[in-house]
């Protein structure tokens, strides 16, 4: 999993979990819909400007979160199709995310 990959992964999760929309996620980015959509799908790399939104709204104070794998977690094979992770957010083939490691 590339570094790119694992930021859009750590973003998608995060707010999953806080059940954060899209919407409000890309506005704290300063970004349209669309392109926060290429980056949390890993085609575009987020710039740190955008992380740094994106924490703020989030609460967090470790941009560096975004970089790593959670402990206890793996990462899941990029051709993995896994539905209703994340709050009920899907998981599409080829878009990578975490899963509990075995």
């Amino acid at each position: 999993m590339t570094t790119q990959e694992t930021v859009a992964a750590n973003v998608r999760a995060r707010l999953a979990w806080s059940r954060i929309s899209h919407e409000a996620a890309a506005e704290a980015a300063g970004l349209s819909l669309r392109s926060l959509r290429y980056r949390l799908a890993g085609e575009y790399p987020f710039q740190v400007d955008e992380l740094g939104g994106l924490a703020q709204l989030l609460g967090m104070d470790d941009l560096g979160a975004f970089f790593r794998v959670p402990d206890g977690f793996a990462p899941l094979s990029t051709s993995s199709r896994c539905i209703g992770l994340c709050a009920g957010q899907r998981a599409y083939p080829g878009e990578p995310t975490f899963a509990l490691a075995a």
